[in-house]
């Protein structure tokens, strides 16, 4: 029985953060790569690892064979439909700006905070319209952490399509930004 990820989907934004510090080139052999990431993604033991079966071992390298490869979907809603995204012509300048110094750092660190941007909870209003959660209402800390469980499989791909509307935003206004 395996109790390991076999999709980006299996994946949280957390273990993501943590995945991309690992380099295939910064261990002696695959097999080094491949036990530090099932003792990360299993919590392990030494000595479960050693006890590892050789098959086991085997069909764990084929299953995350996805970790070669970036997750690229994104979804509009995530954690389980609790967080909506909410467009992006529903920024404001404070959005933008938070999101402008998150990609200005080391992104992948900030992704919780970017998400934290991008998804709110949402209500139904008097009629029956969607409200956003005012990020003003928001505990960032805890809010953080809400976003640090949620699948990297149904958000990553927000990063791509944010930078794309952040290059046709900038493009349209560049005599008014002095670009």
């Amino acid at each position: 029985m395996n109790n390991y990820p076999t999709s980006w989907n299996d994946v949280s934004v957390e273990q993501f953060i943590e995945l991309s510090t690992f380099s295939i080139s910064d261990f002696e052999s695959d097999t080094d790569y491949y036990l530090a990431v099932y003792e990360f993604l299993t919590n392990a033991t030494e000595e479960e690892i050693n006890n590892l079966d050789f098959e086991e071992y085997l069909d764990f390298v084929k299953a995350v064979r996805f970790l070669s490869e970036t997750p690229k979907n994104w979804e509009h809603c995530t954690g389980d439909d609790e967080f909506t995204f909410i467009g992006f012509n529903n920024l404001t300048l404070g959005n933008f700006i938070d999101l402008e110094v998150f990609f200005s750092q080391n992104y992948l660190e900030k992704l919780p905070y970017i998400l934290m941007v991008l998804y709110r909870k949402t209500k139904i209003g008097e009629w029956d319209e969607q409200i956003f959660e005012p990020i003003s209402k928001i505990d960032i800390e805890s809010r953080v952490e809400e976003m640090k469980e949620v699948s990297i499989g149904e958000t990553f791909g927000i990063i791509s399509e944010y930078l794309t509307f952040r290059n046709k935003f900038l493009e349209k206004r560049r005599a008014l930004f002095g670009m």
